[in-house]
């Protein structure tokens, strides 16, 4: 039987139980255990596969929240954006029925990127969530990255900045509006969106991380129980909530390699010199991660870049944890924070340049 674990942070707590070879094949299904962990230095891969067993463990409760496509919603699934096919290198489209079934007109783009702490996860764990942003009229292009320990972090980088010229390539085909664009990504996926965006908008951050994603029509961010401060890798004495950023610290060693003593390197810097659009974001009391958000936050007024900030506080004896936004669709803040998500983004949507459909 599995047990709800009301959402707590399984990075936060050791769980020694293991999984059941049923729970593990049905969380296979958005999630590697050790099938990429061959060659892998052994303490590494041990580690790695405790937190995906730990990570398991929390989603395995929410489980029947990643449901079937909804009649309003058609899935395009499992398209390579490369040409080796992998999991890690598939997206799905979730376009709005209405919209294909009436043909022509473009709809505005949701490029979604899950979190995971770089090592678990691909784009099934948000299948609900993508489906619910589908339903709210965009094309939502959900995408898979392979995962640490068998890349590192700037390979992530260049596979989402491949899944972007994806993107470009393949508008007509799947009703794509790339002239309106937004990226949503929650915990990890926040870090790889911002800097995808900095270097999608700075072309001397792209150059040093050699990282080049297509010049699309990015309108706004939706930023999700944000990581987004690296700078405990270059300053030990930065916070580091949860330790995350220290015990993920081979990850980044290529980053850091190249950012280091440049004016990207602490996530101030970064903010100055991405060229952000326009900011929303959200977190709780109870997201481990909240210190972050808050932080980009300050960051974001001091630059006079227009932002939104929801901070939810639970009631008594519930609990609005890390990503409860993707992992929790049932919940009545989670429902409002997606509609105050899709209301920022409206704002800031161009108009529309052409009144012919077949434009």
């Amino acid at each position: 039987m599995i047990t709800d674990l009301q959402g707590a942070d399984a990075f936060l707590f050791e769980r020694n139980d293991g999984l059941t070879e049923e729970q593990k094949k049905v969380a296979q299904t958005w999630t590697y255990f050790d099938e990429d962990l061959e060659g892998v230095d052994p303490a590494i891969a041990a580690d790695v596969l405790q937190h995906r067993t730990n990570f398991a463990h929390n989603d395995l409760p929410r489980y029947a929240f990643k449901r079937e496509i909804p009649d309003d919603v058609v899935l395009y699934g499992d398209i390579p954006y490369l040409p080796d096919a992998t999991r890690g290198h598939l997206l799905d489209v979730l376009l709005p029925r209405d919209a294909v079934v009436r043909g022509g007109a473009a709809v505005p783009v949701i490029f979604e990127v899950h979190g995971g702490a770089y090592f678990y996860g691909f784009k099934e764990i948000n299948r609900s969530h993508a489906i619910e942003l589908a339903r709210h009229g965009y094309a939502v292009v959900s995408v898979s990255y392979p995962l640490y320990p068998a890349v590192d972090f700037l390979t992530q980088l260049r596979d989402l900045a491949s899944a972007l010229e994806w993107v470009s390539k393949s508008s007509g085909r799947y009703l794509l509006d790339t002239n309106q664009v937004f990226f949503t990504g929650d915990s990890a996926g926040v870090t790889l969106l911002l800097h995808l965006t900095a270097a999608m908008n700075n072309d001397e951050y792209a150059s040093l991380l050699d990282v080049h994603p297509a010049k699309l029509g990015l309108r706004a961010l939706g930023l999700k129980s944000a990581m987004a401060d690296l700078d405990r890798l270059f300053d030990e004495n930065a916070y580091d909530a949860g330790g995350l950023v220290e015990e993920l610290a081979p990850c980044f060693m290529r980053y850091v390699e190249r950012v280091k003593g440049t004016k990207f390197e602490r996530l101030a810097q970064l903010v100055v010199n991405a060229g952000l659009p326009p900011v929303w974001m959200a977190t709780s009391t109870d997201d481990f991660l909240e210190a972050t958000s808050l932080e980009l936050g300050v960051e974001l007024r001091k630059l006079g870049i227009d932002h939104e900030l929801l901070d939810y506080r639970a009631a008594p004896r519930e609990c609005l944890p890390h990503n409860y936004i993707v992992g929790m669709p049932w919940l009545k803040e989670t429902r409002e924070a997606v509609e105050s998500m899709l209301s920022f983004f409206a704002e800031h949507m161009a108009p529309r340049m052409s009144l012919n459909a077949s434009e």
